[in-house]
């Protein structure tokens, strides 16, 4: 669920955002069963380098 989220790149920031709040609990057990690294790791691979300087993660117009 959690990496499936990270591949919708098409998404808003806000709307990316919102979603994860939701998915809070997830976030919070992959945060608690493999560390904060393995979180941030997950997070820079799924990470479009061509929006990386936009401000946001995974910003679109």
């Amino acid at each position: 669920m959690y990496v499936h989220i990270l591949e919708k790149a098409n998404l808003s920031t806000k709307k990316l955002y919102s979603q994860l709040n939701e998915n809070r609990y997830v976030l919070r057990f992959l945060y608690y069963t493999f560390g904060r690294r393995s979180i941030v790791s997950c997070l820079y691979k799924h990470m479009p380098s061509q929006h990386a300087d936009k401000g946001g993660v995974f910003y679109e117009e």
